[in-house]
């Protein structure tokens, strides 16, 4: 009754992470509070742990470790008079890097063995263009995984006029989202995979992508 429970986060200072919390379904509706100096970057200082969901159904999403490379998770009870019970975080280390396909990829490679692996997770690819390059960018996730979770982000950056192109997948099977045809500037170009929404039910599963030239 009252019991409150505190731990610390290290790493390096300005790292990213990204932390899954639940309640396990025997144990009362509990909260977690990210310490303010991780939460100033604009997420959420704490989520509920609702009893029954997943790990990855609640998040906090990608945060920032402060200058100190070190912040507090506190979990407590939403009922300070009967709230007990178990609970389950995980802390995931964001890096952008993906963490199985190549980072840097050429017209006309297709991605198939790449996910997004938990709440907050990006993966991130560079390719290069040259002058009148045109191309399509095509996206597909797994439609089983869709059908309960949001869909996947993809945001192209770019040395020409299109920059930050946000488009969601699609919730169905099939062959995917496509992005284009884009003219694109000479020049080296990043794309990012991200859930939607990653701090409540987002995207977590395989994707497929591919990078093609118009004809």
């Amino acid at each position: 009754m009252g019991d409150i429970d505190q731990f610390e986060l290290r790493g390096a200072p300005g790292g990213e992470f990204s932390i899954a919390f639940r309640t396990l379904a025997d144990s009362s509706t509990m909260m977690l509070r990210l310490d303010s100096a991780a939460a100033d970057n604009g997420f959420p200082p704490q989520i509920d742990g609702v009893p029954g969901d997943s790990l990855f159904d609640r998040s906090t999403g990608r945060f920032q470790l402060p200058a100190s490379g070190v912040t507090s998770l506190t979990v407590y009870s939403v009922d300070a008079v009967h709230g007990r019970g178990r609970y389950q975080i995980a802390a995931f280390p964001v890096d952008h890097r993906p963490e199985r396909a190549a980072p840097t990829i050429a017209i006309g490679d297709s991605i198939t063995n790449e996910a997004i692996d938990f709440p907050g997770d990006v993966d991130e690819y560079q390719f290069q263009t040259a002058a009148n390059d045109t191309v399509f960018l095509t996206l597909a996730i797994d439609s089983a995984a869709a059908a309960r979770l949001t869909g996947l982000n993809l945001i192209l950056q770019s040395l020409s006029e299109v920059s930050n192109k946000k488009t969601p997948s699609p919730q169905a099977p099939g062959p995917g989202v496509t992005v284009g045809p884009l003219v694109l500037n000479p020049g080296t170009h990043t794309v990012s995979f991200y859930a939607q929404f990653d701090r409540t039910k987002g995207y977590v599963g395989p994707y497929r992508f591919s990078l093609s030239r118009h004809p």
